[in-house]
């Protein structure tokens, strides 16, 4: 009876399937490299949406507020956080040039590295903004219902006033962290990440 080496039947299985997996590996990566394409070009275009409702807001906001006696306090904020905002904003545009190309799995990871890095820093950037925009909002709208600055100084004002501005600013930052940021940036950037482990299993 012929007897079979066990080791020489499992080389052989391997590069069979090694082969097979060679063969296959151009389709697996061009579709790697449009499935990507896709969820960037979904970031994309997320951002540009989130970026003209901002505007939108902003023109509003000016336009109703114009008259107003601290229209300064508004107009003053959104120019330093936008001045503040355009030097991460540069150099993340720089970064994402940057990212290489030309092999896909290295321009996944390139990607995913310097979005979700991106997605970290905002984030704590948001953290301090949230507040001083609340802030500034609730001034404007104080003063804007006829009553003096000085008023909203007064104790028995003030206090109702900073706890319920405490409870509205943690559900602000909860609508914005988890509900809009994350289905707007966070869960496509998870998507590349995704794709990128699965890219590495078949390494």
């Amino acid at each position: 009876m012929e007897e079979f080496d066990l080791q020489d039947i499992w080389k052989e299985s391997h590069e069979q399937a090694k082969s097979y997996y060679q063969s296959i590996e151009p389709e697996v990566l061009d579709m790697a490299r449009k499935k990507s394409k896709g969820i960037l070009n979904k970031l994309k275009r997320n951002l540009i949406a989130d970026s003209s409702m901002g505007i939108a807001m902003w023109v509003f906001f000016f336009y109703y507020f114009w008259d107003h006696q601290y229209f300064w306090l508004m107009a003053g904020t959104l120019l330093i956080v936008t001045i503040l905002s355009s030097i991460p904003a540069y150099k993340f545009s720089k970064k994402l040039k940057a990212v290489p190309t030309q092999n896909v799995v290295k321009s996944i990871r390139g990607y995913h590295e310097v979005l979700s890095t991106e997605l970290r820093k905002t984030k704590s950037r948001m953290t301090i903004v949230l507040p001083i925009f609340f802030i500034v909002g609730l001034i404007m709208g104080f003063t804007g219902a006829g009553r003096g600055i000085i008023e909203l100084l007064q104790w028995k004002i003030l206090i109702p006033t900073i706890l319920i501005s405490i409870l509205a600013i943690i559900g602000l930052r909860w609508l914005t962290f988890k509900f809009h940021m994350f289905h707007l940036y966070e869960k496509p950037i998870d998507e590349l990440k995704k794709l990128l482990d699965d890219l590495l299993e078949r390494d």
